[in-house]
């Protein structure tokens, strides 16, 4: 496994804390345009498609697989509810009665069109993060048994009268296990990437394969001696065989990085924009027949 460049994980902290930059609800529409019953009938009606979309984006990012497809029917609701008076407009959207001429709706077709953008770009990655999800879930699992094979090999140690110092060392392994175990769990969640997870993870399994096999091996770099008894062989080589499991987990996940930071920012995006769609709708719905509705450029 590659390691984990300090540059890149520094680069993906800011990109994972960054708030989209998408426009606020206080950009406004045409001042003051008339609104009649049946534009506020579509602002209504188009928010329960806008407002069920939440839930399932923030499971999708932690790897629901039935969550993606309720995104992408969320997105295509409120694109059938919304206007759409673009040329080659989708035929089943309604039609505004005055809404076209005044610019009550068309302001948020930029918001609408950035849903569906950010929808297919997360919904393309449904297999990637769900995988992910699952690789993590067993590298959480793994680091039981880990944690136990490593407990196993002290014991062999201390009965052996191994050095002091091989037993420190292999003391090591035993906080790195429950680290990668902790890290595998933060990894991925509703909020998206922990970047921290991210960058602990890849650097522990490293370490953890060094100190491992000069357990197994010995190493002069590290002062390390090859074992002596040979039942403390067997239970450093159980070890490293256990830990290859993990491993491979932990390079499945770090290999499809790139597309879960891209699933992470079409998430966030979405979320920023259909909350600022759901305010300027609400305020259509609710508001007074003349009222304006801050909306999305």
């Amino acid at each position: 496994m590659k390691p984990l460049h300090a540059g890149f994980a520094a680069a993906l902290v800011v990109c994972l804390n960054t708030t989209p930059s998408a426009a606020t609800a206080q950009e406004l529409a045409p001042a003051s345009p008339r609104v009649d019953a049946i534009d506020l009938h579509i602002a209504c009606m188009a928010l329960i498609p806008l407002r069920s979309l939440p839930a399932p984006l923030l499971r999708a990012m932690a790897g629901d697989g039935d969550a993606f497809p309720r995104v992408q029917e969320g997105v295509n609701g409120l694109r059938r509810t919304l206007p759409k008076p673009q040329p080659g407009a989708d035929e089943a959207a309604p039609k505004a009665s005055s809404a076209k001429a005044a610019g009550i709706f068309d302001p948020m077709q930029p918001a609408v069109e950035r849903l569906e953008r950010n929808a297919s770009a997360l919904v393309a990655r449904q297999t990637t993060v769900v995988q992910a999800r699952r690789a993590l879930q067993a590298v959480s699992r793994q680091s039981v048994e880990l944690l136990d094979a490593v407990q196993r090999l002290l014991t062999e140690q201390t009965v052996a009268r191994a050095r002091p110092y091989d037993i420190v060392v292999t003391s090591q392994l035993a906080m790195l296990s429950q680290r990668i175990g902790k890290s595998a769990s933060e990894f991925l969640t509703d909020d998206g990437l922990n970047p921290d997870a991210v960058f602990l993870i890849g650097k522990d399994v490293q370490v953890f394969q060094a100190l491992a096999s000069a357990a197994l091996n010995g190493d002069a770099s590290l002062g390390l001696r090859p074992p002596r008894s040979r039942a403390t062989r067997e239970r450093a080589a159980q070890l490293m065989q256990q830990f290859e499991l993990t491993h491979k987990l932990v390079d499945q996940v770090l290999a499809g990085l790139k597309d879960l930071v891209a699933a992470r920012e079409a998430q966030s995006q979405m979320l920023a924009d259909a909350e600022t769609l759901d305010t300027a709708l609400a305020a259509l719905c609710a508001g007074p027949p003349s009222a304006s509705a801050p909306v999305h450029r």
